[in-house]
């Protein structure tokens, strides 16, 4: 504020010089007048005097000549300079006026942001209530603010708001997270979003939450804001995105869709071969068949993310059993971790990368960092450890999981379900439910069908238990 008052006191300094200014013109201009009217005054009575008078009086004149006396011409060009400054201060007072009012109004943007975030009484003063009905009054009042401030909201430098993300989408790729985003985009209380998936929170998060914001329709006030969104498929099975989500988005709502992992591999396999030729991407390998890479994508995870497990269970064991006396307390521990050894032996094609275990599965578990739309077709399907991961940051209740086979069955019921765990109005205007971003393929072979069952049989039965729910895939 204090730099908008100095600027206030320059222009009214410089309105003031202005003034002087014409002031001063009247002051060079008006005693020239006078000395030109007294001289033709004292001309008419010098006449009248006799010639020895006369003759004093010419002399007397020509002194006064002498003196520097401006004509009208040089009057004229200094006035005309004048004129000038004052034309030049005039356009500078003009350029500070419109400064000072760019600052006004980003004050008026700040102070209206400021007012709004005030919290509005709406319900009876909880002083008025009794004990037993204050706890309710105060949830009541918590969540009639979230319905109104839904986002996660910051100032920026210019005065407006970076709101991000009400709920995201994190999950799974091949799952339908294409086909609920493309229809939540036309309830009226949704923001738009400028595309469907951001890749922040795995890829851009170096550019920071006003870069993050610039994809969504900003809010222009605390007030009665629409609900912003997001649908990054890649999110739920990144090592690094919880923690960096958590960060920013505490209360973020989250959902995952889930979907058969043996068809959710056969999709994805298929998928990756039309993005790779619609973006010109280097193509696979004739030996890359779905069948060779689900084998090959096995071994690596056997050895990489399996064997780590081993090994950290085995010489945690080690350790007990020396404290237990069960065995030498000067024996030496002598086995190499699995993840920490160089597999080119392995012979692996596709994920040849992977002979460094940290070059694919960066913690040693399952998630990972990929982006390749091929790479983790297993990995990305093993639920259980992915949400198992997650829940070290939000609990279930934050999570809003579909299961896939219901979204294609009854679109409808799963919409709103959706629109009741983000607390909005049943929308009506969504028109027939069309399939999106469906890619067709031919049948999987029957051997590599029993083999994935088997894959995820004992994944899947240990997600059941997790979320209390059975979701009736192949057993």
């Amino acid at each position: 504020m204090a730099s908008l008052t100095d600027k206030k006191q320059i222009v009214l300094v410089l309105v003031i010089v202005i003034t002087c200014i014409i002031g001063y013109q009247f002051y060079v201009t008006r005693p020239q007048l006078i000395v030109e009217n007294n001289n033709n005054n004292n001309h008419q009575q010098n006449n009248n005097n006799n010639h020895h008078q006369n003759n004093n009086h010419n002399n007397n004149n020509n002194e006064n000549t002498l003196a520097p006396i401006k004509t009208n011409t040089e009057l004229d060009a200094n006035v005309q300079k004048l004129l000038e400054l004052q034309k030049q201060l005039s356009v500078q007072i003009e350029f500070l006026n419109l400064k000072v009012s760019e600052q006004e109004k980003l004050l008026n943007v700040a102070n209206q942001v400021m007012k709004r975030s005030l919290p509005k009484p709406t319900l009876p003063p909880l002083d008025q209530v009794g004990d037993k009905e204050r706890d309710e009054a105060i949830q009541t009042r918590i969540q009639k603010t979230k319905q109104n401030i839904p986002n996660t909201c910051i100032p920026t430098t210019n005065g407006s708001l970076a709101c991000m993300p009400n709920f995201i989408i994190i999950g799974t790729m091949k799952s339908g997270t294409t086909f609920l985003d493309f229809y939540l985009q036309m309830h009226p209380r949704l923001a738009k979003h400028k595309i469907k998936e951001v890749w922040f929170f795995n890829s851009h998060y170096y550019k920071g939450l006003e870069w993050y914001a610039k994809n969504f329709e900003q809010p222009t006030s605390f007030e009665n804001q629409r609900v912003i969104s997001e649908a990054t498929p890649f999110y739920v099975n990144h090592p690094y995105t919880p923690t960096r989500m958590y960060a920013a988005l505490k209360d973020v709502k989250l959902v995952l869709m889930l979907r058969d992992p043996v068809e959710r591999c056969l999709s994805q396999y298929h998928f990756s071969l039309k993005w790779i030729e619609r973006n010109k991407a280097p193509k696979l390998k004739p030996e890359h068949t779905f069948e060779n890479l689900i084998y090959e994508e096995a071994e690596v995870i056997q050895t990489c993310v399996r064997g780590n497990s081993e090994y950290n269970s085995k010489y945690a064991q080690f350790n007990k059993d020396k404290e237990e006396g069960v065995i030498d307390m000067n024996r030496e521990w002598n086995e190499t971790n699995p993840f920490t050894k160089k597999h080119n032996d392995k012979g692996w094609n596709f994920y040849e990368q992977c002979s460094s275990c940290d070059k694919c599965f960066q913690t040693g578990s399952i998630l990972h960092t990929s982006g390749h739309p091929t790479f983790g077709m297993l990995a990305k399907s093993l639920y259980y450890e992915q949400i198992e991961y997650w829940l070290n940051f939000y609990p279930l209740s934050q999570i809003h999981i579909i299961r896939y086979e219901d979204l294609t069955s009854r679109p409808e019921g799963v919409i709103r379900d959706v629109e009741q765990f983000l607390g909005l109005e049943e929308f009506n205007g969504y028109g027939d439910f069309v399939p999106k971003n469906v890619v067709s393929h031919d049948d999987m072979d029957p051997k590599i069908r029993e083999f994935l069952v088997d894959y995820f049989r004992e994944p899947n039965e240990k997600l059941y238990k997790l979320l209390g729910r059975d979701f009736g895939w192949a057993r």
